[in-house]
């Protein structure tokens, strides 16, 4: 890719020289180093877990098959990385030097392709290779290293416009010429799409308008333009459809607009830099602490758009570039077309900080928190632009325009001169780039936690002898290290991490599998006997950590090397007659505190009062655990035994350069004087092994005193499996035990841990009273042991959302296996029976309901509700039929 003009015939060396150090700088920002440091390690285990699997099966495969069953899994992003990363795990590699080989690859790529870009657009060649330099050490490259290929396409985007821009010159050459540089077009097409779908379409934006552009300004040159056009377009649309062959149907849902502004650029962002990220920037003052306490978005957004030195020298040249040119003015629309991309639907500019924190989901921003509207909202609803909610890399695309810009600028300014051009470029590299020291060391301690969990994980594996089995890990989630267990030590399992690629496989996992989301408690052991029972599974694994956190920071964030603190734990200390004061540790290598409140063992047995936050750095707020694992913020919450409640803190400023300790006030609501004593706080979270491992410990009781299981507890993993006993039941039997465990009737409201094993498809979350069907939706209930010789009816207690005697509703109840279909005509909203006989044959009936008339409370006039809602079941009975 790379120009041969690079390195002249004389002084060879010096140009060498120079370009194996830029690409060691580049490298060595990234953390792309073999056998020192790695990039990231979540994305790691992830991509990689897909390229170990793909290395399992030989040379050639593109499909995992260790994870994510019952179907191969297509990787959603990064196949152009994750298949040579494959070659070098087969070739002997272990996974973190693999990985970090092929970054570094990919990024001499990009280095050569940047450089034969400033070449080919007149710099000298000691100024190209050092703008590659610059490109690749931007904060909007490096710093999205943590997004795996994110980066990597990212950083090859002057590349890709390079092939597209020979392309264009092409059409004036022999047809050889225009040949190989469609064959080239259409590798690069298929790069970018299986590298990364944001860069993809980036590419295409650009591409386009390199192409358009030039039809337009050169009226005598519009057929070769048209053939250029017509290439690039077949190109993407190739690339395209060979992705969508490969990954098949993607489970993309409608973002909200208001994801598109949290995500959306901050103009602050831009020129001032995130605190502790640029240390020259640090020293003169010009840097702003920020964390997702205090900001909108996530951390990405304001950590990696910082591009003042940039953005000054591309308007210079901007300014410098008197005379148009194709290319000058390409670049001019698509710094001005991505650059209002990437403000989103509302102008920020320090929104954050003048608007209230949490007015709805994480993530998002309301239209009020922007300074006006910037009338692009509708771009959003495209496709492939309805795809990039995280509006703020569309200023990728602009900095490369602000990039190629210099690139002409410095060819026209200077011909074949250098000194003054490399002294401005090398400015620019060193105002950019992070705290060297700091990224080393972290990106060292990064490959040494890999290494760390491996031999953690490696010694459960050894005793708890898991291998080419059926096995799900509980609770499923969008478990990230899974990925990478399952392929090292070949498990074919059900879970798999990614959030794409896990709809693709929930679709196909079986009901008992697909419903198992209940945290450690009596729901969970249910969850596990009913997988089991059914056959559904051979062996059920229960972690005990996070298989997303744990994938961040091992095994979690208070023990990892990466925490700044040693882990603590100390009581609060009186704060008046209805307050509690305690002083938390500050972890200054971090923008947020998680501390985690608990009863103290003295007061498992008392009813505290509710507490409240008084004091405490602005932003920081009281959350509680929710019933799926996440976190809610709240007002005021009530203490438990464990640890199921955390205060998250903004870092203050002060602390960020030395460690100190923060002062917190609580205080308690309408209950009297408690003891301060009585409540703890500690940075050690509920995914940290030991308290998980406690949450787990009932469960692993209650299943070890069952004669039809078996359970194995190591330190980090405990695993159940069937019984000799239950391995030798027919299926019959097994349906028998499992019906006893659910012990008809089956009150179906939010309080019932049961429901999972009996509601398949089609049904909304579970209300206090009820559970709202969809216009389709299905049951699976298993036969109990008295109706295999009894006939027995099933009841259904519901109400028909809508019904009345002017309009009827239809619900039908069809048996799958037979046909066999009641249907049931529903003229009052009030409670209804419905009776129908069970199939007792195949120890478990599946029943499918339709109620064809089904609306949503909006399309009713009830009420701005857009769920479709067919029946409201109250209670799922199986009795004896009645005499005939």
């Amino acid at each position: 890719m790379a120009d041969p003009r690079l390195f002249g015939r004389s002084q060879w060396w010096p140009d060498a020289l120079l370009a194996l150090c830029g690409l060691l700088l580049a490298c060595s920002v990234h953390g792309a180093l073999p056998r020192w440091m790695v990039p990231v390690q979540w994305q790691m285990v992830w991509s990689g877990g897909f390229a170990e699997s793909l290395a399992n099966q030989g040379w050639f495969s593109l499909y995992a098959n260790n994870f994510g069953a019952p179907a191969r899994a297509p990787i959603s992003f990064g196949l152009s990385g994750v298949w040579p990363m494959a070659v070098l795990i087969r070739l002997g590699l272990a996974l973190p030097d693999a990985y970090a080989m092929t970054v570094a690859l990919w990024l001499a790529v990009a280095f050569a392709g940047a450089a034969a870009l400033a070449l080919r657009l007149g710099a000298h060649r000691r100024v190209a290779l050092m703008l590659a330099t610059c490109w690749l050490t931007l904060p909007m490259v490096w710093g999205h290293a943590w997004y795996s290929m994110l980066a990597l396409g990212i950083a090859l985007l002057p590349t890709y416009l390079l092939v597209t821009l020979g392309l264009l010159q092409s059409q004036r050459g022999s047809l050889n010429l225009k040949v190989r540089w469609t064959v080239l077009t259409l590798v690069v097409a298929g790069v970018a799409v299986f590298m990364d779908g944001y860069t993809f379409v980036m590419y295409g934006v650009g591409s386009l308008l390199l192409v358009a552009t030039a039809f337009v300004m050169a009226p005598g040159a519009r057929k070769p333009a048209l053939r250029a056009l017509a290439v690039q377009l077949m190109a993407l649309a190739v690339a395209y459809l060979a992705y969508r062959r490969y990954v098949g149907e993607l489970p993309l849902e409608s973002t909200p607009l208001d994801m598109f502004r949290g995500m959306a650029l901050d103009l602050h962002y831009l020129v001032v830099p995130t605190l502790r990220a640029y240390p020259l920037w640090d020293v003169i003052g010009w840097s702003s602490a920020r964390s997702a306490l205090d900001q909108f978005g996530d951390a990405s957004v304001w950590t990696t758009t910082f591009a003042l030195p940039l953005v000054v020298t591309g308007l210079v040249a901007w300014v410098g570039c008197r005379s148009r040119s194709v290319v000058t003015v390409a670049a001019s629309v698509i710094v001005v077309l991505a650059f209002y991309l990437a403000l989103g639907p509302s102008l920020k500019v320090l929104s954050a900080a003048s608007f209230a924190l949490h007015p709805s989901a994480p993530g998002q921003m309301l239209a009020a928190a922007g300074r006006v509207e910037t009338g692009n909202a509708w771009l959003f609803s495209l496709p492939g632009f309805s795809s990039m909610r995280a509006t703020y890399r569309w200023l990728a695309l602009a900095l490369l325009g602000l990039w190629i810009l210099i690139a002409v600028w410095m060819g026209r300014r200077w011909q074949g001169r250098q000194t003054v051009p490399l002294l401005i470029v090398s400015a620019v590299i060193a105002l950019q780039l992070p705290d060297l020291t700091g990224q080393w060391r972290q990106k060292r301690d990064l490959r040494k936690m890999f290494v760390a969990m491996e031999q953690a994980i490696a010694q459960d594996m050894a005793s708890l002898h898991l291998g080419n089995e059926r096995t799900v890990f509980l609770p499923t989630g969008n478990d990230f290290l899974v990925n990478h267990i399952a392929a090292r030590y070949w498990l074919a399992t059900y879970n798999i991490g990614g959030d794409k690629n896990l709809e693709l496989a929930r679709r196909q996992w079986p009901a008992s599998v697909r419903n198992a989301r209940a945290m450690p408690g009596p729901g969970m052991a249910l969850e596990i006997r009913n997988i089991l029972l059914r056959g559904d599974a051979q062996t059920v694994v229960l972690p005990h950590f996070g298989l997303l956190d744990a994938s961040h920071e091992w095994p979690c964030q208070a023990l990892s090397p990466l925490s700044g603190v040693q882990p603590w734990s100390r009581y609060g200390r009186d704060a008046g007659p209805l307050g509690l004061q305690v002083s938390v540790p500050i972890d200054m290598v971090r923008n947020e505190q998680a501390i985690y409140l608990s009863k103290a063992p003295s007061a498992t047995d008392v009813q505290l009062p509710a507490l409240s936050l008084r004091s405490a750095p602005v932003g920081s707020v009281l959350q509680q655990r929710s019933v799926n694992g996440g976190w809610e913020s709240v007002a005021s919450l009530r203490l438990g035994a464990a640890p199921e409640a955390r205060l998250l803190l903004s870092t203050p400023q002060a602390c960020r350069v030395g460690i100190c300790e923060q002062e917190v006030t609580l205080g308690w609501r309408g209950g009297g004087a408690v003891p301060a004593d009585r409540v703890v706080f500690t940075n050690v979270g509920p995914e940290c092994p030991q308290p998980m491992h406690e949450a787990l410990r009932p469960v692993l009781l209650e299943l070890r005193a069952d004669p039809w299981f078996e359970v194995q507890e190591a330190k980090f993993f405990s695993v159940i499996r069937p019984s000799l006993r239950l391995r030798n039941t027919a299926v019959q039997e097994r349906n028998a035990a499992l019906a006893d465990f659910l012990a008809f009737p089956l009150q179906t409201s939010s309080s019932e841990p049961r429901l999972g094993m009996v509601l398949l498809d089609g049904w909304h979350d579970p209300e206090p009273a009820h559970i709202w069907s969809k216009a389709n939706a299905s049951l699976s209930l298993p036969v109990p042991t008295h109706c295999r010789v009894t006939a027995c009816e099933i009841r259904l207690r519901f109400s028909a959302f809508g019904a009345s005697s002017a309009q009827p509703l239809t619900v039908t109840a069809t048996h799958v296996r037979s046909g066999a279909a009641v249907t049931w005509n529903v003229r009052s909203p009030d409670r209804f029976v419905g009776r129908l006989p069970l199939e007792a044959g195949e120890g478990v009936d599946d029943i499918r309901l339709s109620i064809p008339q089904a609306a949503s409370p909006r399309q009713r006039g009830v009420s701005p509700d857009d769920r479709v809602l067919g029946i409201g079941l109250m209670q799922i009975d199986i009795q004896p039929a009645p005499e005939p």
